[in-house]
């Protein structure tokens, strides 16, 4: 499990430059940099943060900034900063505390629809290569080392897609939720899981993908009344 070292946020230092200069300037690309080098996963720092992996991995690429105050706040609360190295103070300013509610649901939606906004071909080509490098995993090192990355990767694409604008980047994330839903349904087979198996089938025929989803989605269909892992697969 992934710990903190309070002490990291005043005595440490990254790239030759210390952290709490890091924390003053809010560049949490460079926080979130620093806590890799020390065995956080990107996972383990979306958990901590509530915020997604896809946006997460933008940031640490320098790609996005973190500005808004709540966004700031569940940074500094999940991994254990003090607020004052933020320059965020004890308290909420008094204007921020009207509807605070309304406020984060609204700095959510900006921040869902600029990621998903971002979303190009290199994107795509990225998303598509992480689906055949987990169902590599799926192949070799089985079931069980799949299943986690995989529910990841798919929440990742349902939640670009929900908040995508572009109809043709919108029809290829289908394709790819398609493909990665029938994926995850071949794996909770494997793990005996009937249930969350057939609602992948559902979910794959649902995003409305290609030949291969559709055929993966089918073969579920099939083999929803067989013990788990029974039959040959198409992956």
């Amino acid at each position: 499990m992934a710990t903190i070292d309070p002490a990291w946020w005043t005595a440490g230092t990254f790239e030759g430059r210390p952290m709490s200069e890091i924390l003053a300037a809010r560049d949490f690309g460079k926080v979130f940099a620093f806590l890799r080098q020390r065995g956080w996963s990107v996972g383990a720092l979306s958990a901590a943060t509530r915020i997604d992996e896809y946006p997460i991995r933008e940031i640490i690429k320098g790609k996005r900034e973190i500005k808004a105050y709540d966004v700031i706040e569940w940074v500094v609360l999940g991994l254990g900063i003090a607020r004052q190295l933020c320059g965020i103070g004890v308290e909420r300013p008094p204007t921020a505390q009207v509807d605070t509610r309304l406020e984060r649901a609204a700095a959510e939606l900006a921040d869902r629809l600029a990621h998903a906004d971002a979303v190009g071909l290199d994107t795509l080509a990225a998303l598509a290569e992480q689906s055949d490098h987990i169902r590599r995993i799926d192949r070799m090192l089985g079931a069980q080392a799949a299943d986690t990355p995989l529910r990841g990767h798919l929440q990742t694409l349902t939640s670009l897609r929900s908040f995508c604008l572009s109809p043709s980047i919108r029809w290829r994330l289908a394709e790819l939720i398609g493909d990665a839903a029938a994926l995850a349904g071949w794996v909770a087979l494997d793990l005996g899981d009937v249930g969350r198996a057939w609602r992948h089938y559902e979910e794959a025929k649902d995003a409305g993908s290609g030949t291969r989803a559709c055929a993966g989605a089918t073969g579920i269909c099939a083999a929803r009344d067989r013990s788990a892992g029974a039959g040959a697969r198409t992956r």
